[in-house]
């Protein structure tokens, strides 16, 4: 039996309504050879369309805790592909992705990833 649930639902809805624009900065991560150092390097921005999240409203879209601890929130499109690293900015502060969780409300069907972020001094 079919749910219902679209992973467009995210797009049409959350995404749509209370959306904001935020620039985004996708990490490339290298590790040197001798030393075993990580660098990370970002690509220009690019403007993304998020759903930015009050620390008091987290607990109702991370049930399991996975994202606590976290300066801020945002769930976006899961084909956006955001990943631990890159980074956002928005409102004059600047935040890392800490870690990333796809979510699927019906337990099948991937509607969009939440994003814990820590910001950056």
């Amino acid at each position: 039996m079919a749910s219902g649930i679209e992973s467009a639902d995210f797009l049409n809805g959350p995404l749509a309504d209370f959306g904001q624009t935020v620039s985004y900065y996708e990490v490339t991560k290298t590790t040197s050879n001798i030393t075993g150092d990580r660098t990370l390097t970002y690509a220009a921005a690019v403007d993304k369309t998020v759903v930015v999240l009050r620390r008091s409203t987290i607990e109702r879209y991370d049930p399991e805790g996975e994202l606590q601890n976290a300066d801020a929130y945002c769930m976006v499109q899961i084909s956006e592909g955001f990943k631990k690293d890159d980074k956002l900015s928005w409102g004059g502060n600047t935040y890392r992705i800490a870690v990333t969780v796809d979510r699927n409300p019906d337990g099948s069907t991937p509607m969009f990833t939440m994003c814990g972020l820590h910001q950056l001094e």
